[in-house]
């Protein structure tokens, strides 16, 4: 695969996420349960805020990657992706899929109004979109790292026949 088809690869990968995450933000902010305040919902709520400014940072970084014209330009865009990208599956699995956190969805959907419990199955569906999205990022990069690799590092010498084992008998 060539630099160019990889840093593209990751710009589209980079901008799908940041969609998901838009879609998310959507349904835990501007879509959440109103009538009935909740720290949990508010607490989703900046989680996904946050989330959707590191996805914007990340798709900076792509963009950067891909209109790069030397090898320090795109390895400093590459390592701006990279620390967008775990800045922001840190958020996702700490604040958002964690275990705990699932549970407390699943809680509060089960003691809820059914408009409630409605929410959650949606914040939950979106959260798996974002999760699988960020799995693509992350593949995107590992790419993207290695055609630069490949590029930085000359060609290794080609091996050379080991010599040949001595077989005479030492006593």
């Amino acid at each position: 695969m060539s630099m160019h088809a990889a840093t593209e690869q990751l710009w589209r990968a980079a901008h799908r996420l940041r969609d998901e995450v838009h879609a998310l933000r959507l349904q835990a902010v501007e879509d959440r349960p109103r009538n009935q305040p909740n720290k949990l919902v508010d607490d989703l709520g900046v989680a996904v805020e946050t989330l959707a400014g590191w996805a914007e940072e990340l798709v900076d970084g792509a963009a950067r990657a891909v209109a790069a014209r030397d090898l320090p330009a795109l390895r400093r865009s590459l390592d701006t992706c990279t620390d967008g990208m775990d800045r922001l599956g840190t958020q996702l699995y700490a604040e958002l899929v964690s275990t705990a956190r699932i549970d407390e969805m699943g809680s509060l959907a089960r003691e809820g109004r059914p408009e409630l419990k409605a929410w959650v199955g949606v914040l939950k569906r979106a959260l798996d979109e974002v999760n699988q999205s960020l799995w693509t990022v992350q593949s995107a990069l590992t790419t993207c790292w290695r055609e630069l690799a490949d590029r930085a590092v000359p060609e290794p010498m080609p091996a050379t026949a080991p010599p040949p084992a001595d077989t005479t008998r030492r006593t």
